[in-house]
């Protein structure tokens, strides 16, 4: 069967085509969760590389003012903003619910047509976004997905037939550097292809090629070059000493927190069903899948924030290993029933993207009680008052009033912020109550609290007598100290 053949084949698919419906549609129920602190952080900065060109100091917050940064996903940054300006907020993640989509879509098309079955691969695209669900958030990120999924699916078909093609990744590598950190995982990649190709020359007993091996360093260099192909060169080390060598990140963030199921119960299961399915059916596996998925699988296990990584791997490497561990089990047959669900449901999932987000979006971040809130906030926060902001609602109010920038306590970029600092807010959070705590929040006149998050600090303030609430929406609090 020709390749043209094959897409029409696939595309034809009722299977494939209940594939489609599912993603698209638990994307879309996604939509109210899209847009988080990390959102309004991106935008922020990207309105500040627009105005003001890359970014190599932090001013957006008090505690963090004027160290110096590598804003290393500068790309990201300007094209969520500049999408913003150009289609507003619903045109914003509309943009970016499509591209999630059409990444997972896209990474599952090519296990299918290489050898998977439809259902199998159905089975591996429900468990990855189950896995990565609590990840969702439109952010520098998600524009980095097509290429956490293009990077193994490529290496892993090199890796049994080496191709010129290959060597493109090279440039991709050095756009992914200025669009994401997760681009250290290219070198990586590039890595596990070259002792995999060794592996699996041992398996049939051949020796290994050595003008393959010199190959396969070359394009590992060139990936391990290509991080540092941005406007900051070798200063991007600072930003990876920052983050990834940072131990406050592992002690203070949550997403950089090891898996763990009372705090990730999805992606918890979702890793354990890929461990199940690794000690089944290794040893039908692929080497480069073998590597790769047991290399990300412990990342995840160290820090959860790699389970979005993982699940975009499995969704184009494990399907094939599934139906070997599965053999006639688990499949789903193209009845007539399930060929009109997909006739009927294909146009109700592509109307439920193009409409049903841009209006989920509009709705959730339009509520007046939320625009009445953070308008009240600019208000009461004049000069000489310090103004608490927690971490999911600074970078909110930074990207609505622009004013305060450089007067809010703290935002998402913990990697500016005083380990004392950190220790001070870590303890307020945990033991409100406190008298460290009371000393601590001394230092502000405003404090504004997400409820969802940090539940016990505005309970406390709403009893305690010292202070007054101004200002609320469904899940924020805003105090003012008397």
């Amino acid at each position: 069967m020709s390749a043209e053949k094959h897409w029409r084949a696939l595309v034809r698919s009722p299977v494939f085509g209940l594939l489609v419906i599912v993603t698209v549609l638990l994307v879309v129920m996604r939509t109210p969760l899209l847009v988080l602190g990390d959102t309004w952080f991106n935008l922020v900065l990207g309105r500040e590389v627009a105005t003001g060109g890359v970014i190599t100091r932090n001013t957006l917050t008090e505690q963090g003012f004027g160290v110096p940064v590598a804003d290393i996903q500068w790309m990201s940054h300007l094209a969520l903003y500049s999408v913003e300006k150009l289609l507003g907020l619903p045109g914003m993640v509309l943009l970016g619910a499509t591209l999630l989509s059409g990444t997972i879509v896209w990474a599952a098309a090519v296990a299918v047509r290489r050898g998977a079955t439809e259902s199998r691969t159905l089975l591996v695209v429900l468990f990855s976004l189950i896995g990565m669900a609590s990840q969702l958030v439109l952010r520098a990120q998600s524009i980095a997905f097509p290429f956490l999924a293009l990077f193994p699916l490529v290496l892993s078909a090199d890796v049994r037939a080496p191709r010129r093609g290959t060597w493109l990744l090279l440039p991709a590598a050095a756009l992914w550097a200025n669009v994401h950190g997760s681009v250290l995982l290219a070198p990586v990649f590039g890595a596990l292809a070259a002792m995999a190709r060794g592996l699996d020359a041992r398996r049939r007993n051949e020796p290994v090629s050595r003008r393959l091996l010199v190959r396969d360093t070359l394009l590992t260099l060139g990936l391990t070059t290509a991080v540092f192909i941005t406007p900051y060169g070798m200063d991007a080390v600072r930003y990876y000493e920052q983050t990834v060598g940072n131990p406050a990140f592992r002690e203070y963030v949550s997403e950089w927190y090891p898996l763990s199921f009372e705090r990730v119960p999805a992606a918890t299961l979702f890793v354990s069903a890929v461990v199940v399915l690794m000690v089944r059916g290794a040893r039908r596996m692929e080497s480069f899948t073998i590597l790769t998925i047991g290399v990300l699988t412990v990342m995840t296990i160290v820090s959860a924030r790699h389970a979005t990584p993982l699940a975009l791997a499995a969704i184009g490497l494990l399907p094939v290993a599934l139906d070997g561990a599965l053999g006639s089990s688990v499949r789903i047959e193209p009845d007539a029933l399930l060929r009109r669900v997909a006739q009927v449901g294909l146009p109700v999932a592509v109307a439920a993207l193009l409409i049903g987000v841009p209006i989920l979006t509009q709705y959730t971040l339009n509520r007046p009680d939320g625009i009445r809130l953070t308008d009240q906030v600019a208000r009461e926060a004049i000069p000489g008052r310090r103004l608490l902001v927690d971490e999911l609602q600074a970078d909110r109010l930074l990207w609505y009033h622009p004013s305060l920038i450089g007067r809010v306590a703290h935002d998402v970029r913990v990697e500016t912020l005083p380990l004392s600092y950190l220790d001070s807010l870590g303890r307020t959070y945990a033991q409100p109550a406190g008298r460290l705590a009371a000393k601590f929040l001394a230092g502000f006149s405003l404090v504004v609290v997400d409820r969802r998050v940090h539940q016990g600090l505005a309970i406390h303030l709403e009893q305690d007598p010292g202070y007054v609430e101004f200002a609320r929406d469904a899940d924020v609090r805003a105090f003012l100290r008397r």
